[in-house]
């Protein structure tokens, strides 16, 4: 017999499961293939999240029409079977938001990264309203303006007395700084 030890926690505020590698191998392979499973209490869209890393990731998701509320419901998707060191899982309806940003004003999500007397640091996603593009098509000098505008960046926002600068990464790696005003954000 193989066991699982899977330990119950929390993760933002949501429910999480950190599920571990069996906890005797197989001697010479694996004969049968476990999945998880999750009670979920009402019929509903629900979706599965990995925490690795420092990062979330969508694993997988169930329709309502396949739900079972109040009963263990198989998650195939997920191999416990397989796993080779131990991973944490959530599961929520799909409407619930899972994002590590919180919501600013004016669609931007943000995280607050260190604070302190004398300094701010936050990192601010800005939405850029058109495909990143990707290295296989990327065919523009270094002047173009689809080279200079194109590509989304994460951006690390600064606040030292009296100034407010964007911290990013340019051409060739370089660390550029753009003073902002905060009152348009």
């Amino acid at each position: 017999m193989t066991n699982w030890k899977v330990e119950v926690g929390s993760l933002g505020g949501a429910v999480a499961y950190k599920v571990h590698p069996a906890s005797t191998k197989p001697p010479s392979f694996i004969s049968s293939h476990h999945g998880v499973c999750f009670l979920l209490p009402e019929k509903a869209n629900y979706k599965v999240y990995s925490f690795q890393d420092n990062c979330f990731s969508f694993v997988t998701e169930k329709t309502a029409d396949k739900v079972r509320p109040g009963e263990f419901n198989l998650f195939n998707e997920i191999m416990v079977s397989e796993l080779t060191e131990p991973i944490v899982y959530l599961v929520e309806k799909s409407d619930i938001r899972i994002s590590p940003y919180a919501i600013l004003k004016n669609n931007l999500v943000g995280a607050l990264i260190f604070r302190d007397q004398q300094i701010t640091i936050e990192m601010i996603k800005f939405p850029i309203p058109e495909e990143s593009k990707i290295p296989e098509n990327f065919n523009f000098g270094p002047g173009s303006h689809d080279n200079q505008y194109g590509i989304n960046r994460d951006n690390f926002r600064f606040t030292i007395p009296n100034k407010e600068v964007v911290v990013w990464s340019g051409p060739s790696l370089s660390i550029c700084m753009t003073h902002i005003d905060r009152q348009s954000l």
